[in-house]
C-alpha cells in the first residue's frame, strides 16, 4: 500500500487482525518498519498506530512495542464465577447465567464459563482461559459472581478487558420501599443496607448515597422525620440480619405495645431476608398487621414465609440485556482493565405481596 492515509492504513491493519494474519497478543512490527511497508511516513504510521488503540484493538506500552488485544471476530464473554453453580448464595446469580446463556445468541455472543473458587479451579479455569484467549475468541469477561480469589484472578490479567455489570437504582428501591410502609400506616422505620458495613470503596460510597437519597426522598413526600428511620448494615449476611431485628424488635417499647409503635422493614438484599423472617417470626409478630417487611427479592425463601411477601425486584433479563447490548456497542472500544457501564442504572419493579 503506497500513500494510504492514516484511516485506510488502520483499516488494513485492522483487517488483518480481523482474519488473524495478526492475532491476540500478536506484536506488530516496529512503527518505523511498519511505516517502511505501508511507505508513509513514520508520523502517520503513529496516527494510524493511535486509530487502532483508540479502536481498542491494539495496546502499546512503552520500550516494548505494540500487541494486538483484541479481534472484531472475538465473539465468547466469559462469565466468572466465585463458586460453583450449586453452591451460589442466592438464586438471583444462577437466574443471571441462566440469562447470559439464553441472550448471549441474540447479541452474536457465545459464552464460556470461568469457575474460580479454590486453587484447583483456578488452575483449570487457567487452563481454559489461556486457550480461549490465545484462540482469539475472547471478548471480555463478566464477573457474574464475585470473591477474593476470583478478584485476584481478574487482577493476573490486566490485559483482558472485564466489564462490570450496570449500577442497580438502590435510591429507587429504597424510595418505593418506604414509599410502600408509610402509605400502609407503619410508623418507624428499619433499612437494612445493601452494605455489610459503611465501604469506603468508590462502589460504597455510591451506593450509599443513593440509600440515603431514597431515605431523604420519601422521608420528605410524606413528611416524615428522618430520625424514624434507623439504617441498619447486614447484607449477605443472614445471621447478622437475625440479631439487628431481634434486637431491634426485643427493645423496650416496641414489644407488647406494637399498635403503637408499628414497625416497617426494608431488606435490600435477598441473603437477608430469611434471618430478618426468623427474628420476626419468634418474637411473635404477626407479618402484614404488626410489623411489615418489603424485600429487594425473595426467589426460594416463599416457605419461609406465613404470606406472601411484597417485592421491589430486580429482573435478571435487564441487567444482562443491558450488559449484552454495552459490549455489543463498545465492541472494539473495551480496553484491557475494568470497563464500568456508565449512565445507566437498572431499573426496579414493584411486585405487590401481603406483608405491609
Amino acid at each position: 500500500m503506497s500513500n494510504g492515509g492514516y484511516l485506510d492504513i488502520a483499516d488494513n491493519i485492522e483487517e488483518k487482525i480481523a482474519t488473524g494474519i495478526w492475532a491476540v497478543n500478536d506484536k506488530l512490527p516496529a512503527t518505523r518498519a511498519l511505516a517502511q511497508d505501508y511507505d508513509v511516513t513514520p508520523l502517520t504510521m503513529q496516527r494510524a498506530l493511535t486509530r487502532l488503540v483508540e479502536k481498542g484493538l491494539i495496546r502499546r506500552t512503552p520500550r516494548q512495542g505494540s500487541f494486538v488485544c483484541n479481534s472484531p471476530m472475538a465473539t465468547t464473554i466469559g462469565l466468572l464465577l466465585g463458586k460453583t453453580m450449586s453452591n451460589l448464595p442466592s438464586p438471583f446469580y444462577m437466574a443471571l447465567m441462566d440469562e447470559f446463556q439464553k441472550q448471549a445468541g441474540d447479541f452474536g455472543f457465545t459464552t464460556a464459563e470461568y469457575v474460580v473458587f479454590d486453587h484447583a479451579s483456578i488452575y483449570n479455569s487457567m487452563s481454559a482461559f489461556e486457550k480461549d484467549s490465545a484462540s482469539g475468541k475472547l471478548r471480555c469477561v463478566v464477573p457474574v459472581y464475585f470473591n477474593d480469589l476470583a478478584s485476584r484472578w481478574l487482577d493476573q490479567h490486566p490485559n483482558i478487558p472485564f466489564v462490570t455489570a450496570p449500577r442497580i437504582n438502590y435510591e429507587k428501591i429504597v424510595y418505593l420501599g418506604l414509599c410502600q410502609l408509610i402509605e400502609k400506616g407503619y410508623e418507624s422505620f428499619l433499612v437494612l443496607s445493601a452494605l455489610r458495613e459503611p465501604e469506603m470503596t468508590d462502589f460504597g460510597r455510591d451506593l450509599g448515597r443513593m440509600q440515603a437519597s431514597g431515605i431523604r426522598k420519601a422521608c420528605q413526600k410524606y413528611g416524615v422525620s428522618t430520625e424514624q428511620v434507623q439504617l441498619a448494615y447486614a447484607a449477605d449476611d443472614e445471621a447478622a440480619a437475625y440479631k439487628t431485628v431481634k434486637s431491634h424488635v426485643s427493645s423496650d417499647g416496641y414489644v407488647g405495645n406494637v399498635g403503637n409503635n408499628k414497625l416497617g422493614i426494608a431488606v435490600l438484599n435477598d441473603l437477608s431476608v430469611r434471618g430478618v423472617l426468623m427474628a420476626l417470626l419468634e418474637a411473635g409478630l404477626r407479618i402484614g398487621h404488626d410489623v411489615g417487611i418489603v424485600c429487594h427479592q425473595n426467589e426460594g425463601l416463599e416457605i419461609f414465609s406465613p404470606v406472601e411477601l411484597t417485592q421491589i425486584k430486580i429482573r435478571p433479563a435487564d441487567l444482562v440485556q443491558m450488559t449484552l447490548r454495552y459490549i455489543k456497542q463498545n465492541l472494539l472500544r473495551l480496553k484491557p482493565g475494568v470497563n464500568h457501564i456508565e449512565n445507566e442504572l437498572v431499573e426496579p419493579i414493584f411486585v405487590e405481596g401481603k406483608s405491609v
